[in-house]
């Protein structure tokens, strides 16, 4: 993990020591590994420098949450969360949409 994705590693990180938690609780309550989740789909379009994004989510389902981010390093973020970490897709501070699909 710390090759593949170390942000996401940082952000652990920050939660076991906030939530005053052990490491491996953090893993297992908040990284979204082993849970079960109803098929979900989305729509996106990219044109023209836009970037629209549909979740075509239950309502029941949908986390309405919305991630500000400044690191020490690298640029500030701003996007949609999924299990308190992990974006599903966002705006960086150097105007570049990030997204998965």
């Amino acid at each position: 993990m710390r090759h593949v994705s170390p942000n996401l590693l940082q952000e652990l990180k920050g939660l076991t020591f906030g939530l005053e938690q052990q490491y491996e609780t953090i893993i297992k309550m908040y990284s979204g590994y082993n849970m079960i989740f109803p098929n979900m789909r989305c729509t996106s379009f990219v044109h023209n420098g836009k970037y629209v994004r549909n979740y075509d989510f239950s309502p029941v389902m949908y986390e309405a949450r919305l991630v500000f981010s400044k690191r020490s390093k690298g640029y500030a973020s701003v996007g949609f969360s999924q299990q308190i970490i992990g974006r599903l897709d966002g705006k960086r501070a150097c105007s570049r949409a990030a997204f998965c699909q």
